[in-house]
């Protein structure tokens, strides 16, 4: 069962705010980055590339305002920047190569639909007393 594209990408957008939300309890010690790949996969194969990156450049902000909102303090407020930067590339990396993944499955199942279905013809012999009877 799939659900309506709308409600779907809904789906997404809650699990990264729910994500942004254990965030924001757990603190920047705890690390949940790597959980807002499943969001943006989710919608990348079940919607394509272009709203996994829409999920990605969310998930980035997301991940950003978390740290910001936990008190975490850079050394240099572009390193802020450069994390989220890097965030944003990993999570757009994701998109693109779940998309893509998609496109091809779809792909070689069209191919496989359209391949003909070859029948067999005729009698084939399995043992030697049908052989006899079928000369």
């Amino acid at each position: 069962m799939s659900l309506p594209p709308f409600l779907t990408l809904l789906t997404a957008i809650g699990g990264v705010l729910l994500l942004r939300l254990a965030d924001y309890v757990t603190g920047y010690e705890v690390g949940l980055f790597v959980f807002y790949f499943l969001p943006i996969a989710a919608a990348a194969w079940m919607l394509g590339a272009s709203a996994g990156y829409a999920e990605a450049l969310l998930s980035a902000g997301v991940c950003l305002a978390a740290d910001w909102a936990a008190g975490h303090e850079s050394s240099h407020p572009a390193l802020a920047l450069w994390e989220g930067a890097m965030r944003l590339g990993a999570f757009g990396l994701a998109a693109l190569c779940v998309g893509k993944i998609r496109v091809r499955q779809a792909t070689e199942e069209a191919q496989v639909a359209r391949r003909p279905v070859k029948t067999l013809t005729g009698l084939l012999p399995i043992c030697t007393a049908w052989k006899e009877h079928s000369d």
